[in-house]
């Protein structure tokens, strides 16, 4: 990523420079998206896996605070969850324009499946006293999908933070 890019992410609003992003993908989704392209090296390859990594790891405004872009999530993907400020919602504008999808390269959720589920369970984990109906609902929702996503599910309840006491 280069300086600029960086001293765009540290001083200006995230959500202006998101924009910047999505205006010109045609530019920048060939150093992201190009895995198509037959000119791409295995050297290319790997330039552009530590790119999306670098860029996933920016700190950017999010419902919840700052948070890495990689650990968040497209807002209204759920409208139960998105009053209150308890999932990890990007903060953009117009959440609801297809273009937003690009973020998907960096780690942003943009779809309400497993995932995205467990990422929000896991950011209402880290509050001291998270909304037990929310919890519930989201419990339900990663019971639906239980099947076929066990061991998924498992990795994620098993990490190391507060996901363990929600969980029971």
């Amino acid at each position: 990523m280069s300086k600029e890019f960086s001293f765009m992410f540290h001083e200006c609003n995230t959500s202006d420079v998101l924009e910047l992003l999505k205006e010109n993908w045609q530019l920048y989704s060939r150093w992201i998206d190009g895995a198509h392209m037959k000119w791409q090296s295995p050297d290319f390859l790997t330039s552009s896996a530590k790119l999306k990594k670098t860029l996933g790891s920016c700190i950017v405004q999010s419902a919840r605070g700052p948070l890495p872009l990689c650990e968040t999530v497209l807002p209204k993907i759920d409208s139960e969850l998105d009053e209150g400020g308890c999932i990890p919602a990007v903060e953009i504008s117009d959440p609801s324009h297809h273009d937003w999808r690009l973020l998907a390269h960096f780690g942003v959720i943009i779809n309400a499946n497993v995932d995205f589920h467990l990422r929000c369970l896991t950011a209402m984990a880290k509050d001291p006293n998270p909304d037990v109906n929310k919890v519930a609902y989201l419990y339900e929702n990663i019971q639906s999908v239980y099947q076929g996503n066990e061991n998924h599910i498992r990795y994620v309840a098993a990490r190391p933070n507060r996901i363990s006491e929600v969980l029971t």
